[in-house]
């Protein structure tokens, strides 16, 4: 990754060497009055105000969006709660690098005895207290991106009568604007990486998988002057550092899922009409909803793909 000013946009820009993922482009989007020629050409000059879709070997300069602070002057990631009932806020921790270059560390501040009434605060006293200059710092992660299909999974009732009550489906859905053909970068304030999702949480019902699969490209780091404020806009006085994460061209597949196909227990019964047909069948339904849960959520638990490289 390459990063320069782009005084035509008034932020900072990020140039991504180009790479493949499954052989194919990879696409960025970037507003069209800062697109290359070369993209414009392509798409047959759309209107300067549209968003386009550049590929990466067209080399295009994407500004960086919103940025995230690190260390001092910066928002509190989350909270914890402390032994003795008040709540204490996290920070990112600042790169060992930018601690060298004058980042300080931001000072937790701690709230406590919420439950009496009367609330102290701690650590902002002491933060306030030290003078010593100090650099600010800002971050943008990049991020590749593949669409897939995502897991959903749902619970539908059924009569009793047919021979079933609930049975659990594994269903299926797409992202909001559809499926990219092609992998895709993003530019993300802060990237978070994918949990695993528990078991349990699918089975309740009423679950949607992610309709991607991401891997984080790099960092680009921003780094301000001495002098600068909290509030200061990030201009061409900051210095650009770039962590990079990812250095080759990837393949990329999902999980392959099996066709199930789940037939209900049903024992017919010819005697008096088949008037005790629909008691036998309730009884039979039970079995059946267990068989189907667990075939459906072991063969199609989730369509969670894979990068590696080549």
């Amino acid at each position: 990754m390459v990063t320069r000013w782009r005084a035509d946009a008034g932020a900072w820009a990020v140039q991504i060497n180009p790479g493949c993922v499954n052989g194919d482009e990879v696409e960025i989007d970037v507003l069209a009055r800062l697109a290359p020629a070369e993209t414009l050409e392509r798409l047959d000059n759309p209107p300067e105000s549209s968003t386009v879709r550049a590929y990466l070997t067209e080399a295009p300069e994407v500004p960086l969006g919103s940025l995230r602070g690190i260390g001092k002057g910066s928002a509190p990631t989350g909270a914890i709660q402390t032994p003795g009932g008040g709540v204490t806020t996290t920070h990112e921790p600042v790169p060992a690098f930018f601690l060298a270059l004058g980042v300080k560390e931001a000072k937790p501040v701690t709230f406590q005895d919420p439950n009496t009434g009367v609330t102290s605060i701690a650590g902002l006293l002491e933060d306030s207290a030290d003078l010593t200059p100090y650099r600010l710092l800002r971050a943008c992660d990049v991020v590749l991106y593949k669409d897939r299909f995502g897991t959903a999974t749902n619970w539908q009732q059924g009569a009793g009568v047919d021979g079933s009550f609930m049975q659990f489906d594994v269903g299926y859905s797409i992202p909001p604007e559809g499926l990219r053909s092609f992998g895709y970068v993003k530019l993300d304030s802060q990237y978070t990486p994918p949990v695993p999702v528990d078991p349990m949480t699918k089975l309740l019902g009423g679950f949607t998988d992610s309709t991607n699969d991401s891997l984080k490209i790099g960092t680009v780091y921003l780094l301000s002057p001495y002098d600068a404020s909290v509030d200061d806009p990030v201009d061409d006085t900051w210095t650009p550092y770039v962590e990079h994460s990812l250095f080759w061209n990837l393949m990329h597949a999902t999980n392959r899922l099996e066709t199930v196909a789940n037939t209900n227990l049903v024992l017919p019964l010819p005697l008096a009409g088949g008037i005790a047909q629909p008691l036998v069948n309730n009884i039979l339904a039970t079995l059946n909803d267990e068989a189907d849960k667990v075939a459906e959520f072991l063969a199609n638990h989730e369509l969670a793909g894979r990068f590696w490289s080549v």
